[in-house]
């Protein structure tokens, strides 16, 4: 009587455990299917999704403040003035024109415009893209000395003189 109770009970956990192992691996071959030939690389978002949502996020206090005032008189069974307030609040911020506002209380700062070229100011640098690549550091280097010799006039002992000298 206790063998047959033991058996029948093994029969039952392995039929279980099989059942479990056949799903986990219909449910690791069907993922690997749909991975490899069903999926593609999505279509790259820019920022316009990224400004529709920023639009939106204006509209979250005024649905919080309505939300908050339907069910505020569901359970006590009336609604105070203060909720009212509340979503009269939100609904004039969020309609409000916030830019307008920003722009007359803080108006915008004229661009500085630099005065100064970049081959004016390239002597000034102690490093570059063209100076630090070695492929490129004795054309880098010449053309400073160029720029130096135009700026200052003559100068002893260039760049390119001291780079030979390591080599």
């Amino acid at each position: 009587f206790f063998f047959n109770d033991t058996a029948t009970t093994e029969i039952y956990t392995e039929q279980i455990v099989g059942s479990v192992r056949c799903v986990q691996e219909t449910d690791y071959w069907s993922d690997k299917y749909v991975l490899l030939k069903r999926t593609k690389n999505p279509h790259s978002l820019d920022n316009e999704l990224s400004n529709e949502m920023t639009e939106y996020l204006e509209f979250i206090v005024p649905l919080y403040a309505i939300g908050n005032l339907y069910f505020s008189y569901h359970i006590h069974g009336h609604v105070e003035y203060l909720a009212f307030l509340l979503v009269l609040i939100s609904l004039v911020n969020a309609f409000l024109p916030v830019e307008l506002f920003n722009k007359v209380c803080w108006p915008p700062r004229e661009k500085v415009l630099f005065q100064n070229k970049y081959d004016d100011e390239y002597y000034k640098f102690s490093e570059d893209y063209d100076s630090m690549n070695p492929a490129t550091k004795k054309g880098a280097l010449k053309h400073l000395d160029d720029i130096l010799l135009k700026k200052f006039g003559d100068h002893p002992g260039g760049h390119i003189e001291k780079l030979e000298q390591y080599e």
